[in-house]
């Protein structure tokens, strides 16, 4: 690990701005790297959030949801989707209003 946070993968930095790790965990490289990022595949994410293909790259436009590249691969952060699932509102029903 270099001195500013930096991770190292198999001796050098990997490109990027992303490593992975043999376990699975995917991290952010770099200075802004003390929080770990929870990334999920696409597949993943739209399984996650509940919605199609269309409305999660909508978030990610707008800033929303967070999401990076590995290569070919877009990775969603899950900590950015649950943080969207806490800012809906509550459904009301006809009823109790």
């Amino acid at each position: 690990m270099f001195t500013d946070g930096r991770r190292v993968w198999g001796g050098k930095q990997r490109p990027g701005g992303v490593a992975k790790g043999t376990n699975g965990d995917v991290w952010k490289t770099g200075p802004m790297a003390e929080e770990k990022l929870r990334l999920i595949p696409m597949k993943a994410a739209i399984e996650r959030i509940c919605c199609k293909r269309t409305k999660l790259y909508e978030l990610i436009k707008s800033g929303i949801i967070k999401a990076y590249k590995m290569g070919r691969q877009t990775m969603v952060d899950a900590n950015t989707i649950d943080a969207y699932h806490a800012t809906l509102p509550p459904m009301v029903s006809a009823t109790s209003a």
